[in-house]
């Protein structure tokens, strides 16, 4: 009978986040959670919210890229500027997540 090898999981960390002013949460939210959503799809975490508190739960790198993107967002509406989709795109990339992929070519002879 053959082994299955083991499977590899990476250690999943948890962090907490709270906001001072509840009425700039629902514009960093977005309509819907939209904007949770795309931090959520796009570093494979898990955000959930209650009151004024974010917590955050996924992978260690994720979740700090999570955390400092959305701590950017939160400044940004502080100085009265406005967050969607493409904000929290951009947030993510500032923060290290840009994860963009390199396709290898092969020269032309």
């Amino acid at each position: 009978m053959a082994r299955k090898p083991p499977r590899v999981r990476e250690r999943a960390a948890a962090l907490q986040m709270q906001f001072d002013d509840n009425s700039l949460l629902a514009q960093l939210f977005g309509e819907h959670d939209r904007n949770l959503s795309v931090l959520e799809d796009r570093l494979d975490v898990s955000v959930a919210s209650r009151g004024n508190r974010l917590a955050i739960s996924g992978p260690p790198e994720a979740t700090s890229i999570a955390r400092t993107a959305l701590a950017s967002l939160y400044r940004d509406l502080v100085h009265g500027g406005e967050v969607g989709p493409a904000e929290v795109e951009a947030a993510i990339t500032r923060a290290g997540g840009g994860g963009g992929t390199v396709l290898a070519t092969r020269k032309r002879a």
